[in-house]
């Protein structure tokens, strides 16, 4: 099994910006590759994209960088089937931009295909988008009008309930004087 270099899953409770995604030294030997493993949530979709450098030594191989959602991934691993590659190129030291597609799981691959001798690699990678990061959860806002509309439904009943109990008290005491139960005359003083 191929090692997973950084996995970094983003909370809906992030903020536009950039968020770390790999940093470090690793080696990959001819026909092997490694890969990132990261996450956007819808509101991070906007401008989404894995910036930074990589230093690949000796300077004369080349890596391929792919990108696939996660099932295509598994699939491309595995050799099953048709497989969707999000973005490919060859990439030698330097900066490095993978625009990212949307909103899901994905997996950055870092390939040393096509290479005579190991590639050393040295990485700063961090995922940036424009989007809000902060997600509106629909079921939420929906819970709140509900809430707000049942509130305002007990305080219409209440107020109700008080209006009919106040005309049902004056209409007993009408009746009770009228019968002469009660003395309608005001109290001496």
């Amino acid at each position: 099994m191929i090692p997973i270099l950084s996995v970094s899953l983003l909370s809906l409770s992030l903020v536009a910006g950039t968020q770390g995604m790999l940093t470090g030294s690793f080696d990959i030997p001819v026909g092997d590759y490694r890969y990132v493993l990261f996450g956007l949530n819808e509101p991070q979709k906007d401008s989404a994209r894995v910036e930074g450098t990589i230093g690949v030594s000796p300077d004369t191989l080349e890596l391929e960088v792919l990108l696939f959602h996660v099932d295509d991934f598994n699939r491309w691993v595995s050799d099953q089937g048709n497989v969707d590659t999000l973005f490919v190129a060859r990439v030698r030291s330097g900066p490095l931009t993978v625009p990212v597609p949307g909103f899901g799981d994905f997996v950055m691959v870092m390939s040393n295909r096509g290479n005579w001798q190991a590639a050393h690699v040295d990485a700063a990678l961090e995922l940036s988008y424009a989007g809000s990061g902060a997600g509106q959860n629909q079921l939420v806002d929906a819970s709140k009008i509900v809430l707000v509309m049942m509130g305002a439904a007990a305080l219409v009943t209440v107020f109700a309930a008080a209006v009919i109990t106040e005309r049902k008290r004056r209409s007993r005491m009408r009746r009770r004087a009228a019968a002469g139960k009660v003395d309608s005359r005001p109290p001496e003083a």
